[in-house]
């Protein structure tokens, strides 16, 4: 017994350690938020139908390059076509677009996608396809009975 008392004595200092660092490494991925849902909103299947049907990234895109090649002395003009365009990273985007084109619209269509399109009505509200703006302002400031819907769909 002693020299399992004498194993235990010498490498208690690492068994605690290594203990510590377990449970910390548990609470750390138990208490971050899944980057597929960050601000927690539930986005039901409903609601995914609905954007599904009436927002289109494409639409969104084409309004985000059209904006990026008009001409503004508040930021600098664009020369590339929409396939090049399309193809930037984000902060290459950046330096084009007005201060309310602040977020990237995530390529996978997952729970955060469907939150950004609803959350963020000023730069996403192009996409929809019932929407109508002012055609001089660059941060959308219009109307759409869709993102409304939508916006309520998913508790907005």
């Amino acid at each position: 017994m002693s020299s399992s008392s004498s194993w235990f004595s010498k490498y208690q200092s690492r068994w605690a350690l290594f203990v510590a660092y377990c449970l910390m490494v548990f609470m750390m991925n138990s208490c971050i938020p899944d980057a597929d849902s960050i601000s927690g909103i539930s986005i039901s299947d409903e609601a995914i139908e609905f954007a599904e049907e009436h927002f289109s990234s494409f639409r969104y895109f084409e309004h985000e390059y059209q904006i990026a090649i008009s001409i503004n002395p508040s930021k600098e003009t664009y020369f590339g076509n929409i396939n090049d365009w399309l193809l930037l990273e984000w902060h290459d985007r950046e330096p084009y677009l007005p201060t309310c084109f602040g977020t990237l619209l995530p390529e996978d269509k997952n729970n955060l996608f469907y939150e950004t399109i609803g959350d963020i009505p000023d730069q996403f509200g192009y996409g929809w396809d019932d929407e109508a703006h002012d055609s001089g302002s660059q941060c959308w400031d219009g109307e759409s009975e869709n993102l409304e819907t939508y916006r309520e769909l998913i508790g907005l």
